[in-house]
């Protein structure tokens, strides 16, 4: 499975970017840009073009405000595409046709106990959240998260149901 790369690795990736650019950009611009571009590679490499004709054509020196202005658009995609446990919660919800609040809820019957553990197992897939930050989100502890991803995934094996729902 391809991942996203971690920040060292985009930060080096924008450095190449920029050695191949007549203009310089300041290693805390070059940080701002690896730490805030994370979702996609293209994203990242419009980002540092972007920058780098601006600073070419304006002849201007290029602050982190000028650059969150240059770079917003990429920015608010980025965010807005990035997946919460809130959205998912919500659209788990939504699927399964139980209560939001039901998500943190303490009740057990298998009618919200089955959603919840979706829920919890699509966030520990689908997120960069790690267990204790799953868990807090759904107000349990780490080892219900745990138990939560373990048992979907073996329900997934014998409920061809619950696997289609869940994809």
């Amino acid at each position: 499975e391809l991942e996203c790369p971690d920040f060292e690795t985009r930060l080096a990736i924008l450095r190449y970017k920029q050695s191949k650019s007549a203009v310089k950009l300041s290693d805390a611009l070059l940080t701002f840009i690896a730490e805030n571009v994370t979702s996609n590679m293209r994203r990242l490499e419009g980002a540092i073009v972007r920058s780098l004709s601006f600073c070419s054509l304006t002849q201007q020196t290029l602050t982190v405000e000028t650059l969150r202005t240059l770079l917003r658009d990429i920015l608010e995609q980025g965010q807005q595409n990035e997946l919460t446990a809130e959205r998912i919660q919500k659209a788990v919800a939504e699927q399964f046709d139980v209560r939001l609040a039901d998500m943190t809820s303490k009740r057990r019957s298998q009618s919200v106990a089955v959603p919840r553990q979706v829920a919890m197992y699509l966030c520990r897939r689908c997120t960069r959240a790690s267990l204790p930050e799953i868990a807090a989100c759904f107000e349990k502890t780490h080892a219900t998260v745990l138990h939560a991803c373990k048992a979907v995934r073996s329900r997934m094996d014998t409920d061809a149901d619950l696997s289609a729902r869940v994809h």
